[in-house]
């Protein structure tokens, strides 16, 4: 149910000393929007006939409230509105008659005060006294209000100019006026020369009287100055408005009315159509700079002058690769006010990456406006803030759906406190979402499991990991698939036995056929943590021998037949019940559970290095004898932490990643890490602790701190917010999060992509609803990633979590320690691995299917896999440039030069295949006319040339990998240099280039990157190019003949890149012309060439495939 409370706090208005309760015809005070708890700037008051009604005095606005029409769906009744018309006209009698009575009040009180030429508040300040104002030694109005020496400051009437009101400044400066008096369409007027300016405050009026001898007029707030204005002011009248637009240090998230209550008097001035000037410093009044500086100020021109842009329709964003700090140096020098508008608002779109992590958009905004001063209009800066804020406001609703459904459709939804009160009737399926540490396993899956024991069905759990389907069966009492598959093999059976009636089996074992017919029969299924259940299909990697789509439809399968299927999980979100709707019956409607977050005083800090939060891990250990739980995403990192904590030898440290599971200390932590986590002053731990991993320590915490490192590379926001979790009583979460800025391909270009890709192979592609789901999938993945930081602090506000940022104290020595730390490490990675044990084929494979490896193991098959990548022998003794040296790197060059892998994966699915083949086609076709050659050289022209054909097919291209994936993006926009891009694109393959200036010398060589190269020869030796170094060219070519045994070379290489070229083409426009201009497009294009094997191929390819998309 809406309250007052709920309806102000919906606004940004801090509620807090709002009583529950309030009392007919009393006016309470609670902080202007925005503003700290000590401001009373706004006012509420609850009318006889139960009406709220509030003005915010700092911003002029204003609203009313009725729980009644809040909460009911049905409109007034007439009756009901007629009588409330008549008491609000009765109360504003009632308001005149007070009016009247405290104008007589002000009047006595005026008269009774002393004249005033010095009082403590100005003094303080350093401004002198202007116009006529009084004081009292002691003054206790009719109304209650009590002040000792207040400084007394009219307030007249803006039409009869008599005083109606009284203005009470304390010593102290707290601001009160007069109990029961008018005060709209009040002001004070301080004698002087015309034109006036009028100013907020009476401080503020004197600082400017003070400073040029004008006549000035205090409005004494925004919206008063909206009432006088029109009233006061001539021509010839300006404004001096305050400048309110400094951040709040205490204000982590900003909403809509925060930024929008900012510049409360630039806005006013600019809706006025005043003459204006904005104070030249941020959160500053007249009075708060110097006399000169004021006078510099007017001497310039008027803010007002400068034109206002909507940042909606005047201003472009510019999509390219210029980064925020270069925007922002430009923004400096700019002097154009469009220009420097548009740069603006680019800036602030490259900030947004970090926002809010490292600042607000109110803070943006207050970077721009010392960035773009006197040259960008305040309220064209509020408009580029809005932009922002309207964007941010946007990402903030998707990170939310990150881990919660957002639209329960036609489904039951059931809200519960616990998830002791839900009683399922067991049938159909339940979603459960309920917050890490809320037992769902214990509570759900615990007495679903006992249900079914109870009435003889068979019980199915599954889970994405290995590790967690253990602790389930342990927890569940289910058979654990592992101890069933050794009975199997040594029954000498080939399936589960007979009348089983539990089994426990993770996501890569579905599809085994040892549990075929068992999974077949259960239609009991429990799930736990489904999200990451289908997150786990998007990789082919965990699916070693059953290819993953078969995997994805008996997964569907299982859903689609189960008569109760149970899905619990934190993070259930809209894409999970999309994907269970698409496997059950249309219409059935699902029973959805949701526990809402609760407040547990949980509250991140966050940091803004890695070196500050491990000064501050250090100062907990040492100083405060305080034991940590650090977590983090990155092997390497968790490395590093503990070869830096290690040092102090009073430290027992625990460090769990992947390279040390198997050691025997390890092995026993992760067998009771409840108990054996007490015997550590550290504990690191990558993401080798699973999920499901719960640390209580009933009765006796032993960590005090939580610590958290997260690249955003290797895992999901939510899988971050699982990690910091695990140690449940914890309160105090210290992060720092590194902002990835990567590029995201959309599921549509990635399917077409690979369309293309199958049609240059000359075989069947199918878009199947596993490569849709995989495709759609990727993309999500992909774009929750690229804003991991935002992401991350959006799921811990939806979660309930406090948010701060840390104090920065500066941590040179600890950014010295990891910089070490991360170089020895290096170091020594590369050492273990060139001195490892080697192994041969059959031993890599044995080592592969092991669970956990031992340090030798892990370096042994490292060292294996490194010289298969690159082409060795077993027995090749790796070097430092073989290390250095990328597989990936190395095969995109080989397609480049036209060699390709040998794949026999052209049937399957079109998410699975490698195109290894196309790869290479496609490196052809784009590169048509380029010789690669040590030496070879291009200019601008050139690169716009080849540029124009690799652009041309930029999606393929990235989707490949063949380009560097940010050129696949809806939104790339080339480089403004041509050269940059090639220069990227060439980096890719592994090909180094560095800048030259074009000579005779060069030119005689006749070394050309392009073979047309000559329509572009420069005029002059003075323009720049780039050439081809030699040396890096030569050892691409090294390792790329490393492997030349194991390649595919692409023959008649003018006739293949031909009927690609056909075959990409009709592809690309099968949509567009009939079957009949097909052919005759094939029938033109063999006139005059021989037949090949790849026209064959084009004829099979066009009968069989493009036939069937364009019937499509």
């Amino acid at each position: 149910m809406q309250t007052i409370h709920t309806y102000l706090s919906s606004l940004g208005y801090d509620t807090t000393r709002l009583p529950t309760f309030l009392h007919a015809g009393k006016e309470y005070r609670i902080p202007s929007q925005g503003k700290d708890s000590r401001n009373k700037s706004t006012s509420v008051k609850l009318t006889h006939d139960g009406l709220y009604v509030w003005r915010d005095h700092a911003n002029d606005a204003s609203g009313s409230f009725s729980p009644d029409f809040a909460n009911k769906e049905n409109a007034p009744d007439p009756q009901i509105a007629q009588q409330r018309a008549k008491r609000l006209a009765k109360e504003e009698q009632v308001q005149a008659a007070k009016h009247t009575k405290a104008k007589n009040e002000a009047q006595q009180i005026w008269d009774s005060a002393q004249s005033c030429t010095s009082h403590s508040y100005m003094d303080v300040a350093g401004v002198k006294i202007a116009g006529e104002v009084r004081t009292l030694p002691f003054l206790k109005t009719l109304g209650g209000q009590t002040f000792k020496n207040p400084l007394i400051v009219p307030r007249l009437d803006a039409v009869t100019g008599d005083i109606i009101n009284l203005e009470f400044i304390t010593p102290e400066g707290t601001k009160r006026p007069l109990t029961g008096a008018k005060k709209q369409g009040t002001y004070f007027e301080i004698p002087g020369q015309n034109p006036a300016y009028f100013v907020e405050g009476y401080k503020t009026g004197c600082a400017v009287h003070n400073a040029t001898g004008r006549r000035v007029i205090c409005a004494f707030d925004v919206g008063n100055l909206k009432e006088i204005w029109p009233i006061l002011a001539n021509p010839e009248s300006a404004i001096i408005a305050d400048n309110d637009n400094k951040p709040r240090d205490d204000l982590f998230f900003v909403n809509t009315r925060h930024v929008r209550a900012k510049g409360a008097g630039h806005k006013a001035s600019h809706e006025l159509k005043a003459k204006f000037w904005l104070i030249n410093k941020l959160g500053a009044d007249a009075a708060d700079i110097t006399a000169e500086q004021l006078r510099d100020l007017l001497a310039q021109q008027p803010t007002s002058h400068l034109p206002v842009f909507d940042a909606w329709n005047d201003l472009k964003p510019a999509f390219d690769e210029t980064s925020a700090a270069d925007l922002l140096e430009s923004l400096s020098k700019q002097k154009d006010p469009h220009t420097a508008a548009e740069i603006a608002l680019n800036y602030g779109l490259k900030r947004l990456q970090v926002v809010p992590y490292t600042e607000n958009v109110i803070e943006l905004r207050a970077q721009l406006e010392a960035a773009t001063r006197d040259v960008v209009h305040p309220v064209t800066l509020d408009n580029i803030a809005q932009r922002l804020d309207w964007i941010i406001a946007r990402d903030q609703a998707q990170a939310k759906k990150i881990v919660k459904i957002d639209d329960v459709k036609n489904h039951n939804l059931i809200k519960v406190n616990s998830l002791e009160e839900l009683t399922p009737d067991y049938k159909g399926i339940w979603l459960i979402s309920a917050p890490t540490g809320s037992k769902k396993t214990q509570l759900v899956g615990r007495t679903f499991r006992e249900y079914c024991s109870q009435n003889n069905f068979e019980f199915l759990s599954l889970a994405h990991l290995r590790s967690l389907i253990k602790e389930m069966a342990t927890r569940l009492n289910v058979t654990h698939y592992d101890d069933e598959k050794k009975a199997i093999r040594t029954a000498g059976q080939d399936s589960l036995k007979q009348g089983a009636e539990s089994l426990s089996v993770c996501l890569p074992s579905i599809g085994h056929r040892y549990f075929s017919s068992f999974i077949k029969q259960a239609k009991h299924v429990f799930i736990d943590e489904i999200s990451q259940v289908l997150n786990a299909l998007n990789s082919d990697h965990i699916f070693k021998t059953i290819p993953a789509e078969i995997i994805y439809e008996t997964l569907r399968q299982i859903i689609r037949n189960a008569e109760c299927l149970i899905c619990a999980d934190a993070n259930i979100n809209q894409e999970t019940l999309q994907f269970i709707e698409q496997c059950r019956p249309a219409g059935e409607k699902f029973n959805i559970v949701e526990m809402a977050p609760k407040d547990e005083g949980k509250t991140a800090h966050l940091y803004a290095s890695e070196a500050e939060l491990l000064k501050k891990i250090t100062y907990e250990l040492m100083v405060n004898n305080a034991n940590v739980w650090i977590t983090t995403d990155s092997k390497e990192k968790a490395k590093a932490l503990a070869k830096i904590l290690g040092q102090y030898d009073e430290l027992s440290i625990m460090s769990v990643i992947a390279d040390n599971n198997a050691t025997n200390e390890v092995k026993k932590f992760l067998a009771n890490i409840e108990q054996e986590s007490r015997k550590y002053r550290i504990v690191i731990s990558s993401p080798a602790i699973s999920s499901g991993v719960s640390i209580e320590h009933k009765g006796n915490p032993h960590f005090n701190m939580v610590a958290g490192f997260f690249n955003g590379y290797s895992v999901l926001p939510t899988d971050a917010y699982q990690m910091i979790g695990r140690v449940r009583y914890a309160k105090d979460f210290h992060l720092h999060i590194n902002q990835r800025n990567a590029s995201v391909i959309s599921a549509s270009r990635v399917l077409e992509a690979q369309l293309q890709a199958a049609a240059l192979e000359g075989t069947l592609g199918k878009i199947t609803d596993f490569a849709d789901f995989r495709a759609r999938l990727n993309e999500n993945r992909e774009r929750i990633k690229a804003e991991f930081a935002n992401n991350l602090v959006f799921i811990l506000d939806h979660k309930c979590f406090g948010i701060q940022r840390a104090e920065s104290t500066g941590a040179h020595d600890e950014e010295e320690l990891l910089k070490g730390a991360r170089a020895e490490l290096k170091e020594e990675e590369l050492e273990a691995i060139k001195a490892a044990i080697k192994i041969t084929e059959e031993q890599a494979h044995n080592l592969g299917k092991k669970e956990v490896l031992n340090e030798s193991e892990y370096y042994s098959l490292s060292a294996f896999k490194r010289r298969k990548a690159l082409g060795y022998n077993w027995t090749h003794d790796l070097t430092d440039q073989d290390l250095d040296m990328s597989p990936a790197m190395v095969r995109r060059y080989s397609a480049f030069i036209g060699r390709y892998s040998k794949t026999n994966d052209k049937g399957q699915d079109l998410s699975s295949r490698k195109y290894s083949e196309a790869l290479a086609k496609a490196y052809r076709m784009a590169f048509a006319d380029a010789d690669l050659k040590g030496g070879a050289v291009y200019t601008e022209q050139c690169a716009k040339s080849i540029l124009e054909r690799v652009f041309k097919h930029r999606y393929l291209l990235a989707v490949l990998g063949a380009i560097p994936a940010r050129y696949g993006r809806d939104n790339f926009k080339p480089h403004s240099y041509a050269v940059k891009d090639l220069k990227s694109i060439l980096e890719h393959i592994g090909v180094h280039v560095s800048r030259t200036r074009f000579s005779s010398k060069v030119g005689q060589m006749g070394l050309f990157f392009y073979r047309e190269y000559a329509a572009s020869v420069p005029n002059s030796d003075s323009e720049k190019c780039y050439i081809v170094s030699s040396d890096r060219l030569e050892l691409m070519q090294y390792y790329s003949d490393l492997k030349a045994s194991q390649y595919h070379a692409l023959v008649a290489s003018e006739d293949a890149i031909y009927w690609s070229g056909i075959r990409l083409e009709l592809w690309q426009q099968a949509g567009q012309i009939s079957e009949q201009q097909a052919i005759d497009r094939l029938i033109a294009a063999v006139q005059g060439r021989a037949k090949t094997r790849e026209a064959s191929k084009t004829h099979w390819w066009a009968t069989y495939v493009l036939r069937e998309r364009m019937a499509a």
